[in-house]
């Protein structure tokens, strides 16, 4: 509001934003990020789960599965949420959980490597897609 009581156009323009090429490198990486959050939590909810299946895949990916502990250390997510989001990813036939000693493996089911790869290739389409728009505005900004 400006001070006469008036409301103030919040639209920002094409030429305000691009006043200069950090301008538009800032605009496009932040555009990038919340359209990556929006498809995480789309995909799988929340990010926190996300982050869980991202872990998860990282233990496929190196043929070792994953447990609690191991998810909590890499993705910074305290133990007892990892354990919620990984039951509620059981529930959902997202992953598999086997109990070994005293430790809960995770590691996932085929729904659920068929949807994290599905996820993956779409947020690798739209990082490739930032990717040439950076270069773009690099690109113009050397002219």
């Amino acid at each position: 509001m400006r001070d006469n009581g008036e409301s103030e156009n919040t639209e920002v323009s094409d030429d305000v934003i691009y006043r200069s090429p950090d301008d538009a490198q800032r605009l496009l990486l932040s555009r990038l990020w919340l359209r990556t959050r929006a498809l995480f939590e789309e995909q799988f909810g929340d990010l926190e789960t996300t982050y869980v299946l991202m872990a998860v895949g990282l233990g496929r990916m190196n043929n070792a599965p994953v447990d609690i502990s191991t998810i909590a250390a890499i993705t910074g997510i305290s133990r007892p949420t990892v354990r919620r989001k990984v039951l509620a990813l059981q529930e959902q036939g997202t992953v598999v959980v086997e109990r070994v000693g005293n430790r809960t493996s995770v590691c996932s089911s085929a729904t659920g490597v068929r949807d994290t790869v599905a996820m993956t290739d779409r947020w690798a389409r739209m990082v490739m897609q930032t990717a040439r728009e950076l270069a773009e505005v690099r690109n113009s900004s050397c002219d």
